[in-house]
């Protein structure tokens, strides 16, 4: 079941790859820059919206047996959904005929604010059936609704760009089509779930669940999403664009992450009893973090040839970014590998460590951006990552020991990124073949990977 649900994930991340180029060869930076944030806003607005209501929905669902109370459920949170998106249109409206001209100034008219509200119903309804369908646990629906709008928001995004020059406002369509016809399939795969019931006893606990839940997430996408945001402020709009390309590209890391996540999670949580569990974990994060090494040298060397290769000039100073990313996307999803907090049901440690995270990532963009500029703002992003990935193992491993030892994690690591600096970066400055670094010195670091720095593995195997 696991491998369904992970399916469609790396699915929709391989085709969003494969797309990239298409987008920045019809997008000019500033374009691709406004499209970044818009995504962005949007986000934030289903988190406040909904208020994290799917998640009480699955939590409700799992809990009830009896089938006219789960329908009643889902019926419920269903109309919430309904009614909180027609009233965040109606104010999405609302603000934008108050501040018309600093839209319009920003180059959102009329049709864009139009289709942004179009997609943001559109997607929201085609979120509600995809949770629905995993908290119901009909896998095969939740991956076919997902290919669904795929495949067609892909195509259809593609020939707005290419045949009517829509830029922004054909991706939005795009993406709004696709959300369209996966929501009306989804809609015919479980109609007969649903009746016209409402409880508002049953939807003000549900919510008195979820709300805590939504400023989790709300701190969660500040994370995320605040680097853009000190770009525009602080750069250029355009800049934005260069630095979302440079995040979309060293996302590819995040394919691997996804099947990790979802063959370990359930291993984990079903063998908690189970002594030797704790060094099977160990002893995947040491096989993993050879493979994100290797991964990391090689996407960090090849950053600059593939940026060349696939896209435009206006976005080749995206390569420079992708080294420093990446290690953001893998150092992001290592947590994964220390479940303690989540296994004891810590929640509020967890926010504790997302707000340090935050609050780390604000100072660091601060500080770098002025001298740095982009490049500072990427910077700020893996320390930050860095920091609350030591934060979390070490508190998580206090209250479920997975024995690993972090000092040869963290020299193999230093390693790398020295290899990178040297092969990457230094050549800028001074005219060498990058090729001069990376070969002799990813040889050296496979053979410490292998080697020495890993012989304190032996003892759990």
């Amino acid at each position: 079941m696991s491998i369904i649900y992970s399916f469609p994930s790396l699915f929709s991340r391989g085709i969003a790859l494969f797309l990239l180029p298409i987008y920045g060869l019809f997008l000019t930076p500033d374009h691709f820059g406004l499209l970044d944030l818009i995504l962005a806003c949007l986000s934030m607005s289903y988190i406040i919206v909904s208020i994290e209501i799917s998640q009480a929905l699955g939590r409700f669902l799992s809990t009830e047996k009896n089938e006219s109370e789960r329908t009643l459920i889902a019926s419920s949170t269903l109309l919430f959904v309904m009614c909180s998106q027609a009233v965040a249109s109606s104010i999405f409206v609302a603000i934008y005929l108050c501040f018309d001209d600093y839209f319009n100034h920003r180059g959102i008219g009329n049709e864009l604010i139009f289709i942004i509200i179009f997609y943001f119903n559109a997607f929201g309804y085609y979120e509600f059936f995809q949770n629905l369908f995993k908290w119901l646990h009909l896998p095969k629906r939740y991956a076919v609704a997902n290919v669904i709008f795929t495949i067609i928001s892909g195509l259809f995004s593609v020939i707005f760009l290419k045949v009517f020059n829509l830029s922004v406002f054909g991706i939005l369509s795009g993406l709004s089509i696709g959300a369209v016809v996966a929501t009306l399939y989804s809609l015919m795969r479980v109609k007969s779930f649903f009746s016209f019931q409402f409880s508002t006893v049953l939807l003000k606990s549900m919510l008195l669940y979820s709300w805590p839940l939504a400023v989790g997430g709300l701190g969660i996408w500040l994370n995320t999403f605040i680097d853009r945001f000190f770009i525009n402020h602080f750069l250029s709009l355009s800049e934005v664009g260069v630095y979302g390309i440079a995040i979309r590209i060293s996302g590819v890391l995040s394919l691997g992450l996804v099947g990790v996540r979802t063959a370990l999670t359930p291993l984990i949580y079903a063998n908690l009893e189970v002594d030797s569990t704790p060094i099977k974990v160990a002893r995947i994060f040491k096989i993993f973090t050879i493979a994100m090494v290797i991964a990391f040298l090689a996407l960090s060397f090849s950053a600059k040839y593939l940026v060349g290769l696939f896209f435009i000039n206006v976005y080749h100073d995206a390569a420079a970014l992708v080294p420093i990313l990446s290690f953001s996307v893998i150092i992001s999803g290592m947590y994964v590998f220390f479940p303690g907090i989540s296994i004891a049901k810590k929640t509020k440690i967890l926010a504790t460590i997302n707000l340090i995270g935050l609050v780390l990532n604000l100072i660091f963009n601060f500080i770098f951006i002025k001298h740095l500029g982009i490049v500072g703002v990427a910077l700020a992003t893996s320390i930050a990552s860095f920091f609350v990935f030591v934060l979390h193992a070490s508190i998580s491993n206090t209250m479920y020991h997975v024995p690993v030892k972090f000092f040869p994690i963290f020299c193999v690591w230093f390693l790398a990124i020295s290899t990178v600096v040297m092969g990457v970066y230094l050549p800028n400055y001074y005219k060498f073949d990058p090729i001069l670094i990376f070969v002799p010195s990813s040889l050296l670091l496979l053979v410490v990977c292998f080697g020495k720095f890993f012989d304190e593995f032996e003892g759990i195997r």
